[in-house]
């Protein structure tokens, strides 16, 4: 079923290896930046890190209340940044599986996530229709972007931090000026 994980070699476009471990489905995967490290979001509000090359599970991250459904890394791959239905945003030590912060702002589940290498910022998108950017060393909330008619469901950042794009359940994206 949706619990496991396949990793597919491209050049054939065969599945290689299964990951099993999850209890609900698979929400959302990230990569770490140096491409050892996967990481994977589930609705049984588990966060599971596995070491790419052996498929081995490294550690199992417990701390949000709902279906995890969002995931990045900080630039530098030590911060994991996981968005919950339980209306906050996790930052955990990537490398010990320790929980590091909780930033809490949302009154919706945040279902989008990224980091704008560039400024240190993190964007997330909620259920509550809004974006918010946040600054990764502070923790501050910095600023929240309204205007989509429902809940944000997908964001990007240009690599020079001046252009923000968000899709939503309102069927539209938005272009916004950083």
């Amino acid at each position: 079923g949706s619990h496991k994980i396949k990793l597919w070699d491209l050049s054939t476009g065969e599945s290689f290896q299964t990951l099993f471990g999850h209890k609900q489905w698979v929400k959302c995967l990230a990569i770490s930046p140096d491409a050892r490290t996967l990481i994977s979001g589930s609705e049984d509000t588990s966060i599971r890190i596995w070491d790419l090359p052996t498929g081995d599970l490294i550690h199992t991250l417990k701390g949000h209340q709902g279906c995890v459904r969002s995931l990045t890394l900080s630039p530098d791959g030590r911060t994991l940044i996981s968005g919950s239905d339980d209306q906050t945003i996790k930052l955990w030590d990537l490398h010990t599986g320790t929980l590091l912060y909780t930033l809490s702002g949302h009154s919706g589940a945040v279902r989008a996530l990224t980091i704008c290498s560039k400024n240190q910022h993190i964007i997330s998108g909620s259920e509550d229709k809004t974006i918010k950017m946040w600054h990764l060393q502070t923790k501050k909330l910095l600023r929240t972007l309204k205007g989509h008619a429902a809940p944000v469901k997908a964001i990007a950042i240009s690599p020079d931090g001046q252009t923000l794009a968000s899709g939503s359940s309102d069927r539209t994206i938005k272009i916004w000026q950083a």
